[in-house]
């Protein structure tokens, strides 16, 4: 979740008015804002002190008491995986399955559709970081890279089409789309997933940026009618409970498509970002966490990121508490550590619940009480979440 300004937010509670008032309410409401969170839109409107039209806008996605919520999917918060849904992965699918070869930039939803439809298609090949649906099986068609590194020489020039859904930031968009265009043979097509327009104050600016260098890549770039539909993950699933708000599939975006020119030259990507490999993951019960090795200049061993609360207030990079998080969980932890590489050690003793009763033995009692809050957070399938519970 990104902040906006002041001003944008008087604008957020002037738009949820007038949606209200032509009786748009809940999650087309939401859509219709075109990328504002919504506990962007709960917070605008709580410091205009419009707690009625709150009301009348959210209606059921309102959540007052605990709620007991099943994890199906423990999400990747460092490569900022926001999955797409089953239905879009599916249309999607369909989009691209009329060509021959086909290359897919982190969207395994997408792969395993292919792979389901179009077995006797030896090749279509998903290129990912994040081996999470995969481990542990021989997955034809799968390779594990950093795609802002680019994908294996080998397969530059090979596909009729490229489709990729890179993480929502412009500094990664440039490598991703090079990337794309390395491996689309000439005369291909690349297909790439668009931001929309109010996910943060510089959106707006940045997508003229993005579509501005894929016309310099491509030619005859347009946008495509049908539009992607997210997954809400994890890790956001809490986040949004903790704020009192249904964790809801409300995240929308469009797609626009573009013809590799015949005479196109070697492209290397540029940009690159941070690294997922500066990250070490480690599975607790049902959950994951990710521990960065830099060391945070803390006082105890282990602290709270944003200060309040084990859980962060927003997964986004540009996030406060992101920012300063060498520790963060598919279910939406933040943590400062002064020590990974003890971290790291602690969390691999944890083979059996009872472990973590004591996992936080030997540290300060702080730190202690916090480790065994994360991982027992993280063990269980099912998780329950207080809204607006600050218990660290």
């Amino acid at each position: 979740m990104n902040k906006h300004t002041g001003n944008f937010r008087l604008q957020i509670v002037d738009e949820v008015r007038a949606f209200a008032a032509d009786s748009l309410v809940g999650i087309e409401l939401i859509q219709a804002l075109n990328g504002v969170h919504p506990i962007e839109i709960k917070n605008a409107l709580v410091s205009a002190g419009e707690e009625p039209l709150l009301e009348r806008a959210f209606g059921e996605l309102n959540i007052s008491g605990p709620v007991l919520k099943e994890i199906l999917r423990d999400d990747n918060p460092v490569l900022s995986f926001w999955p797409f849904t089953s239905s879009c992965a599916r249309q999607i699918s369909d989009i691209v399955s009329e060509y021959e070869t086909v290359a897919l930039l982190g969207v395994p939803t997408v792969f395993g559709v292919l792979k389901e439809r179009l077995m006797r298609r030896a090749h279509t090949i998903l290129f990912d970081t994040d081996d999470y649906l995969f481990r542990g099986k021989t997955t034809e068609g799968y390779i594990q890279c950093d795609v802002l590194s680019a994908a294996p020489s080998q397969y530059e020039n090979q596909f009729d089409v490229v489709l990729g859904d890179p993480p929502w930031y412009l500094e990664e968009y440039c490598s991703w789309l090079r990337t794309a265009v390395g491996l689309a043979r000439p005369g291909g097509r690349v297909i790439f997933v668009l931001f929309p327009p109010n996910i943060r104050d510089t959106s707006k600016i940045e997508r003229n940026e993005i579509l501005t260098i894929a016309r310099q890549l491509l030619l005859d770039v347009e946008f495509l009618p049908s539009g992607a539909l997210y997954e809400t993950p994890s890790f956001e699933q809490i986040e949004l409970i903790r704020n009192g708000i249904s964790p809801i599939d409300w995240r929308t975006a469009q797609f626009f498509v573009g013809r590799v020119p015949l005479n196109k030259g070697r492209l290397v990507p540029s940009g690159k970002s941070e690294s997922s490999n500066n990250w070490i993951e480690r599975r607790i019960g049902c959950g994951r966490i990710f521990v960065r090795a830099e060391p945070a200049d803390i006082a105890t061993f282990l602290e709270p990121a944003d200060g309040k609360s084990r859980f962060l207030s927003s997964p986004s990079r540009r996030d406060r508490g992101r920012n300063r998080s060498n520790v963060i969980s598919s279910r939406g932890h933040g943590l400062c550590c002064s020590d990974p590489r003890l971290l790291v050690d602690l969390l691999g003793r944890v083979h059996e619940a009872v472990d973590i009763e004591n996992i936080g033995g030997g540290l300060d009692r702080e730190s202690g009480l916090l480790l065994e809050a994360v991982a027992a957070d993280l063990w269980p399938r099912f998780i329950s979440v207080q809204p607006k519970d600050e218990l660290v």
